[in-house]
């Protein structure tokens, strides 16, 4: 009798966009980006540069670019020509087409233009729940989109709901110990130190750092994160010491992976000088908020809601030691930057 020999058959080599798409799952952005342009410019001089492919290396330059920082027209024209192209070929309500929406919205929440970013992140959620359904982690991922955007314009009701939906989606798919879990519960938990329920925030602040440290290590951006959030329920609930100890922590990690001159960097160096402001410590604050500053004016312009954040705390930092001149000058400035970005009669402005 004749055996039969089985060859097990070998897998197929992943095609140009496959690879791009992995390199931009794998943080290598800027590998990412630079395979997706060349192989745009393949398409382009094989005369199908407004196909499928085309609009998913698109969104992968609108990914890889935002990641990096780079908010500027050029990303969002990437994102919208694959936003054109996916209307036509596959129609208004795939799901591809709310992804490429989920992602324009961060570039215009990342620019302030949080009227526009609302609107996409919506109908993000709207066209991914039809399209997959409405337990899908990517319904899951916009609601967390939208959730951070309102917390930011002051709907805390709003946003908690979208908060706690979005743990119960991601706990469902990935179950309850997933680094997206976490990152769902530090939103819900940030949320909840800012409306006062600290001794339900710290629990799930908690959780949400155990996890991470689980799966990422001590030195992980997203540890960092986890940390700040905690240190600021610690602090409001009486405990100025471990929350320092923390805030130091995250600062010292976002130096080592990031660099001193990143917009984390300067979100945590805003953090710290809450602390010490409001533990009295003006003269070590006040040099933490410009640094802060500073690095954020050069990230983003002069003009973005953020700077619009840490002027008010270094004013308040000018009050308290006696310069009124320079706090009204700082609060007027801070005022104009969100007038321009909310509009006048918002609650924020108001």
């Amino acid at each position: 009798l004749a055996l039969a020999v089985g060859i097990a058959a070998a897998e197929p080599a992943p095609t140009p966009l496959q690879q791009v798409q992995e390199l931009l799952a794998n943080g290598d952005y800027e590998d990412a980006e630079a395979g997706a342009n060349e192989r745009l410019e393949v398409l382009a001089s094989n005369g199908d540069a407004n196909g499928v492919e085309a609009a998913e290396l698109l969104d992968v330059l609108l990914e890889s670019r935002w990641r990096t920082g780079l908010v500027d027209e050029e990303t969002r024209g990437y994102g919208l020509r694959a936003l054109e192209i996916k209307k036509s070929l596959l129609g208004p309500r795939d799901a591809g087409v709310g992804k490429t929406m989920h992602h324009l919205a961060i570039v215009a929440f990342f620019n302030g233009e949080y009227a526009e970013a609302q609107l996409l992140w919506e109908q993000a959620i709207e066209i991914r729940g039809e399209a997959l359904g409405p337990e899908h982690a990517d319904v899951a991922e916009s609601m967390n989109g939208l959730a951070n955007l309102l917390q930011t314009t002051g709907d805390y009701a709003t946003a908690r709901e979208l908060y706690r939906g979005a743990v119960e989606i991601r706990e469902k798919v990935y179950g309850p110990e997933h680094p997206r879990v976490a990152q769902s519960l530090n939103n819900l938990a940030v949320l909840l130190t800012e409306t006062g329920a600290y001794a339900e925030a710290l629990p799930l602040g908690e959780r949400a750092l155990a996890i991470k440290r689980e799966a990422f290590g001590d030195e992980h951006p997203q540890v960092a994160v986890s940390l700040v959030n905690l240190a600021d329920t610690l602090e409001f609930m009486g405990e100025p010491e471990r929350s320092k100890a923390m805030l130091d922590q995250a600062l010292a990690i976002w130096e080592k992976v990031a660099g001193p001159d990143d917009p984390q960097v300067a979100a945590t160096l805003n953090n710290l000088a809450e602390h010490l402001r409001r533990q009295g410590l003006y003269a070590e604050a006040e040099p933490l908020y410009r640094r802060a500053l500073a690095i954020w004016e050069s990230a983003y312009g002069s003009e973005h809601p953020r700077i619009a954040l840490v002027l008010n705390n270094l004013a308040e930092v000018e009050q308290a030691t006696g310069d009124l001149a320079g706090a009204q000058a700082l609060l007027e400035r801070s005022l104009a930057i969100r007038e321009a970005a909310l509009g006048p009669d918002h609650p924020v402005v108001a």
